[in-house]
């Protein structure tokens, strides 16, 4: 188990099995942390200061509130795994050639990112719903990809559209 699994471990074991979204606000202040939200360049997503014993999260308050809770799971992550920073900064970072928005190649970056995916996504919840998830009925695996799915014959009696050039395998929910 990497260190930012385990260090998200540590906090949803604490808040015990959720059974929702993981409220990131109170996880926050459980540890301590102050956040303030204020509009800001959109190239910036938010940023953590540590100064005198203190630890503000700074979050754009223009950006749409998933990209804020996500943005507080990830600085609750470097809070949390890099406590030697004083200041991170985190915003969009773009290729200059390309202008698409990359992926993250620095280690604490990776980390924090994963830290946030195991604190919004605790293990548990996740492989509990894909338990009791009902794939059959679901808008995701309806029409020939979810015939090829289950394994059904298209209209022709034939493997459905996606599996014809493939061999036929039923693929079941865990």
């Amino acid at each position: 188990m990497s260190r930012a699994d385990a260090a998200a471990r540590t906090i949803t074991d604490q808040t015990g099995p959720a059974l929702g979204p993981v409220d990131v606000e109170v996880v926050a202040a459980n540890l301590g942390l102050v956040v303030v939200r204020q509009v800001a360049d959109a190239s910036v997503d938010g940023m953590l200061i540590r100064r005198d014993g203190q630890v503000v999260i700074g979050l754009n308050d223009g950006r749409p509130v998933e990209s804020q809770r996500l943005t507080l799971a990830h600085l609750i992550g470097h809070h949390q795994i890099h406590a030697r920073r004083d200041l991170i900064l985190d915003g969009i970072v773009r290729h200059v050639h390309s202008r698409l928005a990359c992926i993250p190649t620095d280690r604490e970056e990776m980390e924090a990112n994963r830290f946030a995916m195991a604190l919004l996504m605790p293990e548990g919840a996740v492989r509990r719903m894909a338990r009791e998830a009902d794939f059959r009925h679901s808008r995701a695996t309806g029409g020939p990809a979810g015939a090829a799915l289950r394994g059904e014959p298209g209209r022709d009696g034939r493997p459905a559209d996606g599996a014809r050039d493939h061999p036929r395998r039923v693929i079941t929910p865990p």
